[in-house]
């Protein structure tokens, strides 16, 4: 068939041909990603996440006298969580490379309320060994916070405290 229109008509229509099928490239890798995401949800370490940030909101919202008790479940699979965390980090990482957008994702991991509030628990009792405890295995997880800065708050603490 001879195309009936002028060549800036052609080449418009050869872009928007272009255009469509890269967009229907990019939503076949979004349908993907999406499978993937949902999938991950469902797996063990979806589970783990899931657990890990319900616990964490109900810790926000407990009372008080609730709190440590909250804080104890979640820093017990902590070790967990985090894995869970990397390994749903690594998904993201792959998925922003596929991805045609410019945006890209920049692995951070995020804090943990469980060792957060054990933290300024413990500091608060004039627990200051057990604090620096807490705050060395949340930095030894990869837990994202100030642990240099609590510990080093405790260690001088605890200096003036026994000296």
């Amino acid at each position: 068939m001879v195309w009936p229109f002028g060549r800036k008509e052609k080449q418009a229509k050869q872009q928007a041909e272009k255009t469509m099928k890269d967009w229907q490239a990019q939503a076949a890798v979004s349908d993907r990603h999406l499978a993937e995401h949902e999938k991950f949800k469902r797996s063990a370490a979806g589970k783990t996440l899931k657990r890990h940030f319900e616990l964490s909101e109900r810790l926000r919202t407990a009372p008080a006298s609730r709190q440590e008790a909250i804080a104890l479940e979640l820093v017990s699979f902590a070790g967990d969580a985090a894995k869970a965390w990397r390994e749903q980090e690594k998904l993201w990482e792959r998925q922003s490379r596929e991805s045609k957008d410019r945006t890209r994702y920049e692995p951070v991991m995020v804090s943990h309320a469980g060792f957060d509030r054990l933290a300024i628990n413990y500091e608060r009792d004039k627990r200051f060994e057990d604090a620096i405890a807490v705050c060395q295995e949340a930095k030894r997880q990869g837990w994202n916070g100030d642990w240099d800065k609590r510990i080093e708050r405790c260690q001088a603490k605890l200096l003036k405290q026994k000296g």
